[in-house]
């Protein structure tokens, strides 16, 4: 997680009751949750796009940096999708960021692939799940779909299958209902792990294609952002905001993060403009 850390030495300070300057948060916000930003994530270096723009808001209003730097750099690992993603169900494509979501961990993949499913139909027939986890999967896609299955070994077993695909499958994509979600990884997984919202697959579909570019980068340098305002003595208050988010999803789909943490960050730099 990288952070925006205000450093203040002081012995007691005191604010002026009253509101933020909502003018200057929100074009803070825009400007950390525009397109430019890619999300503030690894593609196209948008978390160090955003450093960039913060350390010099951070210069703008009066902080000094804290050593010979507005940065403190580390390396990280970090599984990417800078290029395109396709996922199209009998021939419709769906929407990246509104029909499906590739988990961050997923590698590269491309081609087109029947589907296999797990559902409360297969699992109330318990040789029927069996011949399918014992078959050859490796022109199928595993579509999982939990809903109406209530047995506690069969739902760790899926969760299982999700997390690990002892099948031979090329994919999983689990049917979710209610908002995607999607997270950052520090690691590639062996299969690609999708999320598609319930309507957009169904059992009477017969083919998916699908592609997927990856990029794994196995020392991305990011950085945290640090300035400080001196004080009179060497007490020190530290407040922090991370300012990245979840990055790109293809070239198509960011993810702008207004509220997790472009409202947080600009806060904090409206804190120091105050100061």
């Amino acid at each position: 997680m990288r952070t925006l850390s205000l450093l203040f030495l002081c012995s007691l300070f005191i604010l002026n009751v009253q509101g933020q300057d909502t003018a200057y948060v929100r074009d803070i916000i825009s400007k950390l949750a525009s397109p430019e930003m890619h999300g503030r994530g690894y593609e196209f270096e948008g978390d160090k796009i955003a450093a960039n723009y913060l350390a010099l808001e951070a210069e703008k209003a009066g902080l000094s940096m804290y050593g010979e730097s507005w940065f403190q750099p580390y390396t990280m690992s970090a599984n990417t999708h800078p290029g395109k993603l396709e996922l199209k169900v009998d021939g419709k494509a769906l929407i990246p960021g509104v029909d499906f979501l590739v988990t961050a961990s997923s590698p590269r993949c491309r081609g087109s692939y029947k589907l296999a499913w797990i559902n409360k139909k297969v699992v109330e027939h318990e040789q029927a799940l069996e011949n399918m986890l014992g078959n050859d999967l490796s022109d199928y896609i595993l579509i999982i779909d939990t809903v109406g299955i209530h047995n506690e070994f069969v739902l760790e077993l899926i969760k299982f299958i999700i997390e690990e695909k002892p099948t031979r499958a090329k994919a999983v994509i689990q049917v979710v209902d209610g908002n995607l979600t999607y997270r950052p990884s520090t690691i590639k997984k062996k299969f690609p792990s999708i999320l598609v919202k319930r309507g957009a697959i169904t059992v009477e579909n017969k083919t998916i294609n699908l592609r997927i570019k990856a990029k794994f980068e196995k020392k991305y340098q990011t950085q945290n952002v640090i300035g400080h305002l001196p004080g009179k003595v060497d007490t020190s208050i530290v407040f922090t905001a991370h300012y990245d988010h979840l990055g790109r999803m293809g070239k198509a789909t960011y993810f702008p993060g207004a509220n997790d943490n472009a409202s947080g960050s600009a806060m904090l730099v409206n804190m120091a403009k105050e100061l």
